[in-house]
């Protein structure tokens, strides 16, 4: 027996014994674990995963935008490279390095600009429409991040295994959409349904067919398409 079938056992037992009791469980937490990897199988970092409740599915819990997250600026690079957040979100900027940076984006989702600063001289910026904002420094040609604005509060990015968990979902179906800065924008999988039911762990592995450009490297100077 797997090690996923075996976990579930108590709580088939607990549900089997309240049942006969007549009584109710509550329904165990609900995860979706997306696995990716490239072409040759190795697993792939930093790839964004959000999952979309198809229309009348779900109840998404309420988000609290009053607080800002924060995209922070050192050693010269912005952290972290990229940003998920979801539609309404409000972002800060600060500036930690000792020099000063000029922070802004030309993409259609938010244009922003704010001027040559340090520390904490811009108020927050708010992200009120959805998709991908890639951010620059307008002195240092080598900073880029990037900022997802999704319209779901069921997102997560893979870690060096190449897995993205997304906890606590409920029972719906969805639509699981993928965003990496490492593949050009045609050669994203295309989105794919999953129905979520409450007991039911889900798994989904993406094997990513396109040619993905080198990983962002902190340590060295940030790489473009036009050098591949």
């Amino acid at each position: 027996m797997d090690d996923s079938r075996r976990s579930l056992l108590p709580y088939a037992r607990l549900a089997a014994l309240a049942a006969c009791a007549g009584l109710s469980v509550e329904a165990r937490p609900t995860s979706l674990t997306m696995v990716v990897s490239d072409r040759n199988g190795l697993a792939v970092e930093e790839v964004v995963v959000y999952a979309v409740a198809a229309e009348g599915d779900a109840s998404a819990p309420v988000t609290d935008f009053s607080e800002p997250l924060v995209m922070n600026q050192q050693f010269e690079q912005f952290k972290p490279h990229i940003l998920i957040v979801q539609t309404g979100s409000m972002i800060s900027f600060p500036n930690g390095d000792t020099v000063a940076h000029h922070v802004y984006s030309f993409s259609e989702p938010k244009r922003f600009e704010l001027p040559l600063y340090q520390g904490t001289a811009h108020p927050p910026v708010t992200f009120d429409r959805p998709g991908v904002i890639d951010v620059g420094c307008n002195i240092h040609d080598h900073m880029e991040a990037h900022i997802v604005v999704v319209d779901t509060p069921y997102f997560a990015a893979t870690g060096a295994d190449g897995r993205a968990e997304i906890s606590d979902l409920p029972s719906g179906n969805y639509t699981v959409r993928i965003y990496s800065p490492r593949l050009r924008a045609a050669d994203h999988p295309a989105p794919q349904g999953v129905a979520i039911t409450n007991g039911d762990d889900a798994i989904l592995q993406i094997q990513l067919e396109g040619r993905l450009r080198p990983p962002h490297l902190p340590e060295t100077e940030s790489l473009n398409w036009s050098r591949y």
